[in-house]
């Protein structure tokens, strides 16, 4: 409810632009009277159903009197909640029990003086009067704090409304993605990293079930006499030198069982101490056997049986190549074994250090092609390359069965030199079995110097100890007073 104690009246310098509604048809001017008090706004309010019949009636009383009466009929308006004439303000006495109308406090709305509707601030809000005041007893208050309710209930949902669509837009209309660059990522790993990647690849060999070791180790066969073949099917040299990376990419990129690299895995691993020597001499045999298996098995079905070097006129390369391998001294595939595999377990670890497919093709590509290269000798690629021209020969046959695993085992020996000891022990002395021995002198060191700082406490104190240890057990006597 509105309260006519809280109704002061305002200069002329505050009033703002308000809109007069008429509906009066009387043309002559109407001079305002001057601002109700309080007093008279509650005697007024005394007085409703009197002042609504004088503002109902004839206007014969004369212009003053309609207006007199227009001026009491809203001031007891103002009691019931509708509003305020001549230039009163409007104050919501309602602001202690309801927090919903905080706006309205303070709300200034200058009226003047008019015998029909009146339109109170239409940039806020419109309150429409007619001729007759309700009264209080017809609801206008309520129907007024209803109105204001609604009103605030508008502007929040309009708040609301464009929240939302401040939301929206922000999710339909996401900013452009922009290129985020990883700079934590590592292109390579660093030898320490490198060693330990290879103890993971030995547990990970070790831990294979007998099926899954058989074919991947047949597997590495294939693709090595795959290399061999493509080495004999462009005629050998530089060109074919150059050919034969392909197999052992083949073999890195698919995890296979290729014998030569399971030499650097498994001495690395075994010294380690991830891998157990039964685990390492399991996978040597299966791999071993494995590789002459594939290699048997594309030398003579897809070598041999479809002609594929008879078509293309290298069925002399092939024998020669075998010639060459297997009837030379076995010192001598000793050594070039130990040459070959130290290249190509030098391209492993350098694969192992790229973590992108581009690094780790060129890591394989150039020791194996070098070594090609220099004529050093594989004893898996052997195992194709000896048998096809063996396959070719006939019966002008040179090369015999033994003469084979003579260079089998000279080539299968020089390999487990040249990359399980050359490459595997050396870098598994140097960035495990060393690094662990500096870390264990450093601790002695430094457990020295500790030692060495208590010495010269350590006698005071256990002299002070002793001494009263002594003077406990055997208390001196008092000396004798000299009186």
């Amino acid at each position: 409810m509105f309260s006519p104690s809280r109704y002061f009246a305002h200069t002329p310098s505050m009033i703002p632009p308000v809109a007069v509604i008429s509906s009066s048809s009387s043309s002559s001017p109407m001079s305002p009277s001057p601002p109700p008090t309080a007093t008279s706004g509650v005697a007024d309010h005394q007085d409703a159903g009197s002042t609504d019949s004088s503002i109902t009636g004839s206007s014969s009383s004369g212009d003053n009197a309609a207006a007199a009466a227009a001026t009491t009929s809203l001031a007891v308006d103002l009691e019931c909640g509708q509003g305020v004439v001549d230039g009163a303000f409007i104050r919501d006495n309602n602001d202690n029990n309801n927090e919903d109308n905080e706006d309205a406090i303070g709300d200034e709305r200058p009226i003047l003086h008019t015998t029909g509707p009146v339109v109170i601030n239409p940039l806020e809000q419109r309150v429409a009067y007619d001729n007759e005041s309700p009264g209080p007893s017809s609801g206008g208050a309520a129907t007024y704090q209803q109105q204001h309710q609604q009103q605030q209930q508008e502007v929040i949902l309009q708040q609301q409304e464009k929240e939302q669509d401040h939301y929206d837009h922000a999710h339909i209309h996401p900013a452009l993605p922009c290129a985020s660059i990883n700079f934590t990522y590592k292109s390579t790993k660093a030898p320490k990293e490198t060693l330990q990647a290879i103890y993971k690849a030995g547990q990970y060999k070790a831990g294979l079930p007998l099926n899954i070791l058989v074919v991947q180790s047949f597997m590495a066969g294939v693709y090595i006499a795959m290399a061999g073949h493509l080495y004999l099917a462009v005629g050998g040299g530089i060109l074919g030198s150059a050919m034969f990376p392909t197999g052992l990419i083949a073999v890195v990129l698919t995890s296979a069982e290729l014998f030569t690299g399971d030499a650097l895995v498994f001495i690395a691993s075994t010294l380690g101490g991830q891998v157990g020597v039964d685990k390492l001499l399991r996978n040597w045999t299966v791999a071993w056997l494995g590789n002459f298996a594939g290699s048997i098995f594309w030398a003579s079905l897809v070598a041999y049986a479809s002609d594929s070097l008879q078509d293309l006129h290298q069925v002399d390369l092939a024998i020669a190549v075998a010639q060459k391998k297997a009837l030379q001294p076995w010192s001598h595939i000793f050594l070039k074994a130990m040459g070959a595999n130290f290249m190509v377990c030098l391209g492993v670890w350098q694969a192992t250090c790229a973590e992108e497919v581009a690094g780790k093709i060129l890591a394989i590509w150039f020791p194996i092609a070098g070594f090609c290269m220099m004529g050093f000798e594989h004893v898996i690629a052997n195992q194709f390359l000896i048998p096809i021209g063996m396959m070719y020969g006939g019966d002008d046959q040179v090369v015999s069965v033994a003469s084979l695993f003579s260079a089998l085992s000279a080539g299968t020996l020089g390999n487990i030199v040249g990359g399980g000891i050359l490459v595997g022990a050396v870098y598994w002395y140097i960035f495990d079995a060393m690094a662990a021995t500096q870390t264990n002198a450093q601790l002695h060191r430094l457990a020295a110097t500790v030692a060495a700082a208590k010495l010269p406490l350590l006698p005071h104190h256990h002299q002070h100890h002793q001494q009263q240890h002594h003077e406990h057990d055997h208390p001196t006597a008092p000396a004798p007073s000299s009186q």
